[in-house]
């Protein structure tokens, strides 16, 4: 009889506690979206296999760039003035080598904020 009080209080407060709210503190990541926008002053670039290719929405048109010839088409197009970033698309066949050196070039150039996407589109 002791046992079985003992089996209905004990089950009571297990039934009691499980109907209790269990408070749960989620956690989040802060997102900061991109102050500047491409469509004013973002520079679209792929890079492919030894070749830089500049798109122009407005003009509807790209230009293919030697990576070799890079530097020089930067400062003659005077692009780090009329850009502040640069997205850069990195296609599967490029080397990572000449996506860091492309990198490298448009910081040395002046163009800090530089965004990277890859795959082939």
């Amino acid at each position: 009889m002791l046992r079985a009080l003992i089996s209905a209080v004990l089950f009571i407060a297990l039934v009691g506690c499980s109907e209790q709210d269990i408070s749960v503190n989620e956690t989040a990541v802060e997102v900061s979206r991109p102050s500047t926008s491409t469509k004013t002053n973002g520079l679209l670039v792929r890079l492919m296999q030894d070749v830089i290719r500049f798109t122009d929405k407005s003009k509807q048109r790209n230009t293919d760039v030697p990576l070799k010839d890079l530097k020089d088409y930067i400062k003659n197009q005077k692009l780090a003035e009329k850009h502040s970033l640069v997205l850069l698309f990195v296609d599967k066949e490029a080397d990572t080598g000449d996506m860091v050196e492309v990198m490298d070039i448009f910081k040395n150039a002046g163009i800090k904020d530089i965004h990277i996407a890859g795959g082939n589109r």
